[in-house]
């Protein structure tokens, strides 16, 4: 009975986590607490269970997370403690969890709460831009204003604002690499795939009517990184000729919905997206930011190079908040900054090692694909959004990273009792 109520708030808690992130800091702080509670109970009861693998490579990332924020601190960098909480105290915090969490079974609940998630965000934003299109009378922007609640009509664009958009940014590449998952490697039954499928035309519905970069960019390059990384893990063509004709009609029609509906034009999408990205357009308030980062944060890490200038460390000559002044959009030349190349490769490797051995799993166990690949999927798109907007500094999206973890975890320790050669 504990067990299960421990479970249940944990999905609860994680459904908060993606669809009200950074909000209700109180009341979710009090759930985690009831959680990490209920974790160390069973920690008690012996139930505790990590792979030493994942505790070397883990503790490592966190060891290194603590040398750069001592480096950072002598070297006066004004965020050396403050981040503190995204580099060592949470990652803490997933790398417990994983040692409660720790069956392959535990995770299939998980991949659900995703699917509910995206499809709840992306209805939020559905209703918040049909509110300002239609007057549909529901007081949307009151109702999500603990979201951050904001929309802007132009001709031929429609832009808004919510905090779970990065949840659905994170959907759309995940679920369409769960409906390419071939038939007989899937764990949901029907009723799990027809919703997995109305959520991944919720998300491309929101995509429409977005109007941000980050969203356009990663619907582009989702079937290619789907087609990469099914085909290292040994898993056939996923754009068979029936699929790609189903997901060119689906296309097809969400555009035709978007122009007949919004009057979208999708034209200036295309502009918007390259105009984020011109550095030499002086009246592009967004292309200049980012270009005044990448010449301050590239002329500071040359300063350093193997080193860095510390966890914490602001360039000088690009500020972008007087209360965070160590925080860029720029994500990973900030971290190449701050740490060095000594920094970066130790973070990379430890990236590339979640990559390595969990494709190596599907090679060994192709059932575990349904778990690992569609969460390689959505963790490649998001590190790829990542580039130009720090998601990852958040607690709220740190699960993309550790939720792999978690069951490349579960995996290893059923390997260590018998179930596969590792």
């Amino acid at each position: 009975m504990v067990n299960k109520l421990f479970h249940r708030l944990g999905l609860l808690f994680f459904l908060l986590m993606l669809v009200v992130p950074t909000t209700y800091q109180v009341e979710r702080g009090a759930l985690l607490m009831v959680l990490v509670a209920g974790g160390v109970y069973k920690s008690l009861a012996g139930k505790w269970r990590i792979d030493k693998r994942v505790l070397v490579v883990g503790l490592g990332c966190v060891t290194t997370s603590l040398m750069f924020m001592l480096y950072g601190l002598l070297n006066d960098a004004p965020g050396a403690v403050e981040v503190g909480t995204v580099y060592v105290l949470w990652p803490l915090l997933f790398i417990f969890f994983m040692g409660v969490a720790n069956s392959p079974s535990d995770f299939e609940p998980i991949i659900k709460v995703i699917i509910v998630g995206v499809m709840i965000a992306s209805m939020m934003g559905i209703l918040l831009v049909a509110e300002g299109f239609g007057g549909i009378g529901l007081n949307m922007k009151f109702i999500l204003g603990g979201q951050g609640a904001a929309l802007g009509i132009s001709e031929g664009t429609v832009e808004y604002r919510l905090y779970n958009m990065n949840t659905v940014i994170y959907g759309f590449p995940f679920l369409l690499a769960l409906i390419l998952l071939p038939k007989e490697l899937r764990f949901c039954n029907k009723f799990w795939n027809r919703l997995t499928l109305i959520t991944l035309g919720l998300t491309f519905i929101t995509l429409l009517i977005s109007g941000r970069r980050a969203f356009w960019v990663i619907v582009t390059i989702s079937p290619l990184v789907i087609f990469v990384i099914y085909r290292v893990a040994g898993l056939a063509n996923p754009f068979k000729v029936k699929s790609f004709f189903y997901l060119a009609v689906f296309v097809l029609l969400s555009l035709l919905i978007g122009d007949l509906v919004f009057e979208l034009r999708f034209d200036q999408y295309i502009g918007n997206i390259l105009a984020g990205f011109d550095f030499g357009d002086v009246s592009n308030v967004a292309a200049s930011a980012r270009a005044e980062q990448f010449y301050a944060l590239l002329h500071g890490w040359m300063e350093n190079p193997l080193l860095g200038a510390g966890h914490g460390a602001a360039a000088p000559g690009s500020i972008r908040s007087a209360e965070h002044p160590w925080a860029y959009e720029l994500t990973y030349l900030a971290l190449l900054f701050q740490i060095g190349l000594i920094g970066s490769i130790i973070y990379a490797s430890a990236v590339f090692w979640i990559y390595v051995k969990s494709i190596r799993f599907v090679h060994i166990r192709p059932r575990a694909a349904a778990m690992f690949l569609p969460l390689l999927v959505g963790l490649t798109c998001f590190l790829i959004a990542n580039a130009t907007n720090p998601y990852l500094m958040k607690f709220d999206y740190l699960w993309t990273i550790f939720l792999p973890v978690g069951v490349l975890n579960a995996y290893l320790l059923q390997c260590s009792h018998g179930y596969c050669h590792c």
